[in-house]
């Protein structure tokens, strides 16, 4: 079967399932793996690896400085929003 994937589900299999196997991988294994999510990375925007890994929805802004899911989508993509 040839089944040709999109960056954003590519880079969800790169991340998703071999992030937590890769270090027990040989170094040429590792340096490939690395070139591999590099180069899907590169492809996708902002807006569509926020769809692949959502932004969490939470608010500590007084207590450790961060930012809140609009603060972030706004940055991403002007007026947009990720719902």
């Amino acid at each position: 079967m040839n089944e040709k994937r999109t960056p954003q589900q590519l880079a969800f299999i790169l991340i998703h399932y071999w992030t937590p196997v890769i270090e027990e991988c040989n170094w040429e294994t590792q340096k490939a793996w690395v070139s591999m999510l590099d180069e899907t990375l590169k492809q996708l925007t902002p807006l569509q690896f926020a769809q692949v890994f959502p932004i969490t929805k939470e608010y500590k802004g007084h207590t450790w400085g961060s930012k809140d899911y609009y603060t972030v989508t706004d940055w991403i993509g002007g007026e947009r929003r990720l719902e």
